[in-house]
């Protein structure tokens, strides 16, 4: 639930929006200023703050907040169970023996 109360967050701060009007079934675009450039900056700063990467063609079928904010906790947890399962000083760089992989 935090996660979602961060993205809301991010979405008031970026479209200047009272956190109020940001609602589960709110149409992310049909939001006051929510054009491409803010959207992309809203994007930025959500991979940024959960270290997600959210696909490109993902971005174009999200229509509601809720749907955004489904998609980054479902990307967030696979990002924090990968990190749990990798062994410590394991990147993808490097392989399990923390030799370099390439």
């Amino acid at each position: 639930m935090s996660e979602n109360i961060a993205i809301r967050e991010i979405i008031s701060r970026v479209l200047s929006v009272p956190i109020e009007q940001i609602q589960a079934g709110t149409a992310l675009r049909s939001l006051p200023s929510a054009d491409s450039l803010r959207m992309l900056s809203i994007i930025l700063e959500v991979e940024k703050k959960f270290q997600v990467e959210i696909p490109d063609d993902a971005t174009f079928r999200i229509e509601t907040i809720g749907e955004f904010e489904g998609l980054v906790a479902e990307l967030a947890k696979a990002a924090r169970s990968e990190r749990t399962a990798r062994p410590a000083g394991v990147t993808d760089a490097t392989d399990a023996s923390g030799s370099d992989a390439c």
